[in-house]
């Protein structure tokens, strides 16, 4: 067998053993899904289409996990509003106050504040700090995650 036909002949095999882990990997609602509706064009361009071509997609999200009384938590909130601002449409940004609500915080199980918790787009934590984290230190972590973050662009110049 030729090089090209044997590199042809590896390349089936590894899709044949990939394709069942990655399925049972990413789960049922991957497993599930209809593979020709996915990828196969809509029939018709009707509204239900364009709405779902025009879905806002998911994005990674940080959760801020404290209070707006400790010092580390209130600087927190200053950093919160600058990934907003600088970072919107790239990131969710989430600030959950653990002694309002208790419910809502639960979850991440938090034992000390502030915790930032880091969110996939699929919901999956990828990553938590404990304590403050600069604006720089959040966005380069999120870079070694695999989500290079850019900023919008610069606001106008103030003028005098």
């Amino acid at each position: 067998m030729s090089a090209p036909k044997k590199l042809v002949a590896l390349g089936l095999a590894a899709a044949v053993i990939a394709v069942p882990l990655a399925l049972k990997r990413w789960g049922r609602e991957v497993a599930q899904a209809d593979p020709i509706a996915s990828v196969a064009p809509s029939a018709s361009l009707g509204s239900s289409s364009i709405a779902a071509a025009s879905a806002p997609r998911p994005l990674p999200k940080v959760i801020d996990l404290g209070t707006r009384t400790c010092a580390p938590c209130k600087a927190m909130l200053g950093v919160l509003d600058e990934l907003e601002r600088s970072y919107g449409g790239q990131l969710a940004v989430e600030f959950i106050n653990v002694q309002e609500d208790e419910e809502k915080a639960a979850p991440y199980g938090v034992d000390v504040i502030p915790t930032q918790v880091f969110l996939g787009p699929d919901g999956r934590e990828l990553f938590r700090h404990v304590g403050f984290i600069s604006t720089a230190a959040i966005v380069q972590k999120w870079g070694e995650l695999g989500f290079a973050l850019r900023p919008s662009a610069a606001p106008a110049a103030l003028h005098r």
